[in-house]
C-alpha cells in the first residue's frame, strides 16, 4: 500500500498550484526590532531571536533560546491585540521570573533553554527545554554550558499552574542532543494523558517519543534525520547562511486513514512520512520511512490544522503553503509569499481557521547582520482577503 502512496504524493514543492482564490491576506500583529522585555534588559539584544510561537485566547506564547547569554525570558508571552499592530511589546515571563533562571535557581527547577511549545486539546502548554545555554557564543561555538538535562515542562492555560517536568533520560539521548521541535499526538478515545509527545534531536540526528501516560522514552534513529551535508548552505533574498541542522520540523496527519509522522531535517530538500503506529512502538528497529515530496528549498515549520492540512514554507522562496490532497489536489498550494516578512518562518499556529506564523530573520543572526534600525522579528497572522479593498 506504502509503495503505492508514494508513487501518488512524491511530487515537487516547486510545482505548486498557484491561484489568486488561493492566497490569503498577511496582517502584521506585532513586531519588534530587538526584543524587548518586561522589567528587564538584554546586553546583547542583537542576539536573542524566537524560534517557538502559539496563540491562545488572548495570549501569545513565545519560545525565546539562549544560545547566547544575557538573554533575560526564555519562555513567554504577550497579550494578543486585535484592533492595531504593536511594535515592540515587551515579552512577559512565563509564568513569572522565578521560572526563568534554572541554572541560578539550581536543582533544574526553572527553564535554561527553550525553542519551541505545544497546546494540547486539553488546554495544557508543553515545551522542550535543552537544558543548554551560550551554544552559539562559546568558544569554540557548539560548546555551551549543561547545567540541566533536557526537560519537557507543561502547564494547565486554564489554571496558570504547573503541570509536569520530566528529564529526558540518558540512555535516548548522546553527547550532542539538542531538542528543538516538538509535536503532540492523543490516543483516540483516551484521556488527557492518553498522548505522545515527539522530540526533534536537531543536533543528535534523532527522534525521541515520550509517551506521557506510561512515563517512558524511547529512540529512533534513521538516515532521514540526518542533514545532508549538500544542503547546508541556504540562500534568502541573496543573503547566504549556512545551517548543517538534522531533523527539525515535524506534525501529524492523517493519510489515506491511517495517521502518519511528516517531518524534515533543515539541511534537506525532502520532505518524509513514515506510520505513526511504528513511531509509537519502541520495540521497532527499523522505521519503514518513505519521502513524500521534494521541497524547492530548506524549510523549518510543520503543522497540521484542525481540517488535517499541513502548512510548511521554503525558506528561499519566503512562502506559505499548504497541503490536503482530499481537499487541495495533490500538490501543496501557495496561500501567502513576502520576501520581506517571511524571513525566516519558524513557528505556525492556530486559532480555529486563522493561520498565524513567527519569523526570526535567522540569517542575520547567523550572519551577524540583524538591523539595526528596521524590523527583525514578526508574528503574523493569515486570513482570508477581504472584499472592497
Amino acid at each position: 500500500m506504502w509503495r503505492n502512496v508514494r508513487l501518488i504524493l512524491f511530487v515537487t514543492i516547486a510545482m505548486v498550484s498557484c491561484s489568486e482564490q488561493n492566497l490569503l491576506e498577511v496582517e502584521e500583529m506585532h513586531s519588534w526590532r530587538y526584543l524587548e522585555y518586561l522589567h528587564a534588559k538584554s546586553s546583547n539584544p542583537e542576539k536573542a531571536f524566537f524560534t517557538g510561537m502559539q496563540v491562545w485566547r488572548d495570549k501569545i506564547f513565545i519560545n525565546i533560546p539562549r544560545l547566547y547569554d544575557n538573554i533575560p525570558i526564555t519562555f513567554g508571552w504577550i497579550p494578543r491585540f486585535e484592533n492595531a499592530p504593536t511594535f515592540d511589546q515587551p515579552i512577559r515571563p512565563f509564568p513569572d521570573y522565578s521560572w526563568q533562571d534554572a541554572e541560578g535557581r539550581g536543582q533544574c527547577r526553572g527553564f535554561v533553554s527553550t525553542f519551541r511549545s505545544r497546546i494540547d486539546r486539553c488546554n495544557r502548554i508543553w515545551t522542550i527545554d535543552s537544558g543548554k545555554i551560550n551554544a552559539l557564543g562559546s568558544t569554540p561555538p557548539l560548546n555551551p554550558r549543561v547545567p540541566c538535562p533536557p526537560r519537557i515542562l507543561g502547564f494547565d492555560l486554564e489554571t496558570g499552574h504547573f503541570v509536569k517536568s520530566v528529564a529526558v533520560p540518558n540512555e535516548v539521548i548522546n553527547n550532542m542532543t539538542t531538542f528543538t521541535y516538538l509535536s503532540v499526538e492523543f490516543v483516540p478515545g483516551g484521556d488527557c494523558d492518553d498522548m505522545y509527545i515527539y522530540l526533534s534531536d536537531t543536533l543528535g540526528w534523532g527522534l525521541v517519543v515520550y509517551d506521557v501516560k506510561r512515563n517512558s522514552f524511547w529512540r529512533h534513529e534513521h538516515n532521514a534525520f540526518n542533514p545532508d551535508p549538500s544542503k547546508v548552505w541556504s540562500s534568502i533574498n541573496g543573503e547566504r547562511f549556512n545551517m548543517g541542522d538534522g531533523l527539525i520540523g515535524s506534525t501529524v496527519a492523517t493519510l489515506n486513514g491511517e495517521r502518519v509522522f511528516i517531518f524534515h531535517p533543515y539541511a534537506r530538500t525532502t520532505l518524509f512520512y513514515v506510520p505513526l503506529r511504528f513511531i509509537n512502538d519502541p520495540t521497532v528497529k527499523h522505521l519503514p520511512v518513505r519521502p513524500l515530496m521534494e521541497q524547492s528549498s530548506q524549510g523549518i515549520p510543520l503543522a497540521t490544522d484542525r481540517h488535517n492540512t499541513v502548512y510548511m514554507s521554503m525558506i528561499t522562496e519566503t512562502n506559505v503553503l499548504r497541503w490536503n490532497p482530499s481537499r487541495f489536489g495533490p500538490q501543496p498550494v501557495l496561500v501567502a509569499e513576502d520576501n520581506k516578512r517571511f524571513q525566516v518562518v519558524a513557528d505556525f499556529s492556530f486559532d480555529g481557521d486563522e493561520v498565524w506564523l513567527a519569523s526570526n530573520r535567522l540569517q542575520g543572526v547567523i550572519n551577524d547582520s540583524y538591523f539595526k534600525n528596521a524590523t527583525n522579528l514578526r508574528i503574523m497572522r493569515l486570513r482570508k482577503k477581504r472584499t472592497g479593498h
